[in-house]
Parts: structure tokens; sequence; C-alpha cells
């Protein structure tokens, strides 16, 4: 008897779309073998490997992006904030004229976000010019673990990890996610 074919199931999905996927299909099935299930894939690096200007192309797209639109940066309240990361950032890039995140964005490389511990890690500012399905304007003023909803299971599996994860992470750390997100 031969082998039954594959069946190969094909959805077109628009923006605002309602759909209702068979039952055969769960969430958690479409993303692995076994099912999706969040980890911490975390490692830490060398600051000076993680934060310098390593792709002088990435900056050149940084800049480009930065000039087209503007909902990719969202300045910091407190003035105390924006200038205690740009002087983080002058140990690893060129930033003597820079006075805002959009002037920072457009010359230093890495996407970053700003989280304040006395306000619950909530997220307070930032430049992230390639975000991988979220918008840091929505973002704005939300706990770690309200920015996190979106990403199934990982509240209710990671939820106190993160947290405990951000509580004793120290200004100094560069950390890498390994897990492709």
């Amino acid at each position: 008897m031969p082998a039954r074919p594959k069946q190969i199931l094909r959805y077109s999905i628009q923006s605002g779309d309602d759909v209702t996927l068979p039952k055969e299909l769960s969430l958690e099935g479409l993303f692995t073998r076994n099912g999706y299930r969040p980890a911490m894939a975390l490692r830490r690096l060398d600051p000076q490997d993680y934060f310098r200007n390593l792709a002088p192309n990435d900056v050149l797209e940084r800049r480009r992006v930065l000039i087209e639109s503007g909902d990719y940066v969202h300045e910091p309240a407190r003035e105390e904030d924006r200038e205690a990361v740009i002087h983080f950032a002058g140990t690893f890039a060129s930033v003597n004229h820079v006075r805002s995140f959009r002037e920072l964005g457009a010359v230093w490389e890495p996407d970053f976000v700003l989280l304040r511990r006395d306000e619950s890690e909530k997220v307070t500012g930032g430049c992230v010019c390639f975000p991988t399905g979220w918008s840091l304007a929505e973002k704005q003023n939300q706990k770690v673990s309200i920015v996190h909803g979106p990403v199934p299971g990982l509240n209710a599996r990671l939820g106190s990890s993160v947290e405990q994860f951000f509580a004793r992470l120290k200004p100094a750390n560069a950390i890498s996610d390994q897990t492709g997100a």
C-alpha cells in the first residue's frame, strides 16, 4: 500500500482578519515538532563585543530608518535617564554631539530599551529600529510582564524567572538572547 501523502495546509492572513485554525493545529504545535516552549536561553557577553559598533552598514541602515520614521524612538521622560544612557554608549561609540535617543540610534549600532527598576521594570524609552513583530511605542510605560504578554505561555512558564533576572542584572552586564527572538 503506498504511503499516504502529507497534507500541506496554507493560510494567507491579512492584518485584522478573524481566523480560526483547525483543531488539529494548536498554536503551540505550529512552532516546533514537540510544541512551543518558551525558554530563557541567555549568554553573558563581554560588553565590548555586544555594544561596540561592529557593522558600519547596520549603522547606515539605522540612520535611514530613523530619517524615514519616528516610530522607532521613544525619549525617556527623565533627562537624567537620557544622559545616563548616552554616557554609557560613549564607552563604545563616538557620541560627542548626541543629545537624544534619536541621535544616539543613528550612531550606535545596537537597538536598546530603557527599563526603570524603581518602576517595576517599566519600559521608559529606547530606540528599536529592527523590532521582531512589536512596537516600542506600544510598550511604553508597560511592565515587562505586559510586554511579554503576547508570547504564548511565556509569563506562565517563565514570568517569575524573567522578573528575577532583571532584578539581579548588574548595570555593566551584557546578556544576549540565544533563542533567536
